[in-house]
C-alpha cells in the first residue's frame, strides 16, 4: 500500500472507531487543553473544572501539580471562576491529573 493510501486507510479506521482529535486528547498519555475557562474549584477535593469546547473537564491536582499565574508560582486557591487556563494533564485510574496549570493573562 502506498504511503498516501495507507494514511487515508488508517484515518478512516480511526474515524470509524470514534477516534476524533478530541477523543484522542482525552485518552493519550499526556495532553494539553488550551483556553479552558474555570467553572468551579474544590480546595478540599483538590479538583477544578473547566469548560473547553463546550464540555466540562474535571482535573484532580496533587502536590506535584505546578500552578503558574503569569511568571509567578501559584496554587489551586489562586484559580478563580472565569479565569482562562492551559492545562497539561495525563489520565490515571480513570481521572485526569493536572501536571501544569497556567492562567492566561487577562486581555
Amino acid at each position: 500500500m502506498n504511503s498516501r493510501r495507507a494514511t487515508l486507510h488508517y484515518g478512516l479506521i480511526a474515524l470509524a472507531l470514534g477516534f476524533t482529535p478530541d477523543a484522542e486528547a482525552a485518552f493519550s498519555s499526556g495532553s494539553t487543553i488550551t483556553g479552558g475557562t474555570i467553572t468551579a474549584t474544590n480546595d478540599q477535593a483538590k479538583t477544578f473544572t473547566c469548560d473547553w469546547k463546550g464540555k466540562n473537564w474535571t482535573f484532580r491536582t496533587t502536590d506535584t501539580t505546578a500552578f503558574w499565574i503569569g511568571k509567578t508560582r501559584g496554587s489551586l486557591s489562586d484559580l478563580k471562576s472565569g479565569a482562562v487556563v492551559d492545562v497539561k494533564y495525563h489520565p490515571e485510574h480513570g481521572e485526569l491529573l493536572a501536571d501544569t496549570v497556567r492562567v492566561q493573562a487577562s486581555k
